[in-house]
């Protein structure tokens, strides 16, 4: 032992490691650095980092080396990337700060005052159309009775609210939109009524026509001849492979196919086998196809939930 330092595997003194290799693909390079801090400041306040850019001379031909330049307008993007102070801009919702009687929590009120402000239709209307359950009217959509669901006055805070309902004046904003939720009888199960109603046709329709896929693809299955000559075909050839004859199994699941395409031995898979058994097997694949035009989609439907 020379102690400690430098002592390998096989007790002799290991050779020191190469030195680490800059490269400039990693923006490591010497010239890369230079290159890239002379490039300037960038006008805008917020920058776009590349992945490993190179800056110098690349080595290699790459996808950019083109006498042809893009087009390109600074003047473009810098408009664009320039903030002027005009149009619309995003704003979150805040809660108007009102006097009044507050019976909802800041964060409760809030949530609330937003999905009555995304109704198109006053929330008194609404309660009157779910009281007399009218849905024929069409600025009343599905989509607002998912907005209310799940957004209701709890029993608690409707009594309480209701305590005001001779003189709402009292009330704070959100609080004085409320009362006629809270004076509706039954307002969930209304409202899961009423979206069912409103959904209904749609749902049917999107599930007829699964339905119809299903079936279309089924019947497609039974009457065609090219696969049961391919089932046929398959079911020699696993024979083959497994007993050294045509005849053994008569029959097999359909599961079986996984494994029957992932057999292989002696460089040869399953699927040459087959393919060499069946006569013109291009055009026997190409018929196959327009045996069963409906089956790929088919296959894709959940049948569990159909």
């Amino acid at each position: 032992k020379d102690g400690g330092k430098g002592v390998g595997k096989g007790g002799g003194k290991g050779d020191p490691p190469p030195p680490r290799r800059m490269s400039a693909g990693k923006g490591g390079g010497e010239q890369n650095r230079n290159s890239s801090a002379n490039r300037g400041k960038s006008p805008f306040k917020k920058t776009l980092k590349l992945v490993n850019p190179v800056y110098g001379n690349s080595q290699h031909t790459t996808v950019f080396n083109s006498a042809q330049h893009p087009e390109f307008d600074p003047e473009l993007i810098t408009s664009m990337l320039t903030p002027t102070g005009e149009g619309p801009a995003t704003r979150r919702f805040v809660l108007k700060k009102e006097t009044g009687v507050c019976v909802l929590d800041k964060n409760r009120a809030q949530n609330m005052a937003i999905t009555v402000n995304r109704l198109r239709v006053p929330l008194g209307e609404v309660c009157d159309r779910l009281m007399a359950l009218d849905l024929s009217q069409p600025d009343f959509t599905a989509d607002h009775v998912e907005l209310l669901q799940g957004k209701l006055p709890t029993a608690e805070e409707s009594r309480n609210i209701l305590k005001y309902e001779d003189q709402p004046e009292v009330l704070r904003d959100i609080e004085r939109k409320m009362l006629p939720l809270c004076n509706l009888p039954s307002a969930d199960v209304r409202l899961r009524l009423a979206h069912l109603a409103l959904t209904h046709t749609a749902r049917f329709q999107r599930l007829h026509g699964h339905l119809e896929c299903v079936r279309s693809a089924s019947a497609e299955v039974l009457s065609s001849q090219r696969l049961r000559e391919l089932l046929r075909n398959i079911l020699a050839v696993s024979n083959y492979i497994n007993h050294g004859t045509c005849e053994g199994a008569k029959a097999f699941s359909v599961k079986s196919l996984a494994a029957f395409a992932s057999y292989k031995d002696r460089g040869t898979c399953a699927l040459q086998l087959l393919c060499a058994t069946l006569s013109h097997a291009d055009s026997f694949v190409q018929g196959l196809i327009s045996d069963l035009p409906n089956l790929s989609e088919a296959a894709r439907e959940n049948t569990a939930l159909l």
